[in-house]
């Protein structure tokens, strides 16, 4: 994006919008990569914890005693 672009975002918008668009246009690039990479990650077994919640996990409602 060019410098008249950002000059025109600042006037319309404000300076608090202009750099939130900013931030975001900077990080873009990174979010695209990074759900490239999990896209591209081997799946991972379920190990058994995962499938079958212990008695004992705060997630996990009713009494087992």
């Amino acid at each position: 994006m060019n410098a008249d672009l950002w000059i025109q975002v600042m006037s319309d918008h404000g300076i608090s919008a202009a750099i939130a668009f900013y931030l975001l246009h900077r990080m873009e690039k990174k979010l695209d990569m990074l759900i490239y990479t999990v896209h591209q990650a081997p799946p991972r077994p379920a190990s058994s914890s995962e499938t079958h919640p212990s008695p004992s996990s705060p997630f996990v409602k009713g009494d087992f005693s």
